[in-house]
């Protein structure tokens, strides 16, 4: 989603961190378990599914792009959910800590 660069962009990127990391904690919790065993069995290297943020300049201000692991079954719902969560934050626009 692209937001203004005006005000208080990375705040605003924080907030949606935070929402995303609620929603998809459980699943990244899981997500790291599997990839632990995994990586006891095979000895690859760990890694952290907590969901990445990534502000990136574009035309109309900043883009903030967030990946983040679900199960595939409930990849809609959760999309859903975010989705609603995201726009209550940008509604809420520079007030910190509201869902």
């Amino acid at each position: 989603m692209t937001v203004p660069a005006a005000g208080d962009p990375y705040g605003m990127a924080q907030r949606i961190r935070e929402v995303v990391e609620k929603e998809t904690e459980a699943d990244a919790q899981l997500a790291e378990q599997d990839w632990e065993r995994i990586t006891r069995q095979y000895g690859t290297q760990s890694f952290s599914a907590k969901p990445p943020v990534d502000l990136r300049p574009a035309a109309n201000g900043l883009e903030i792009q967030v990946r983040y692991i679900t199960r595939g079954p409930q990849r809609y719902e959760v999309k859903s959910r975010l989705f609603r969560q995201i726009v209550e934050v940008l509604h809420e626009g520079k007030t910190p800590g509201r869902v």
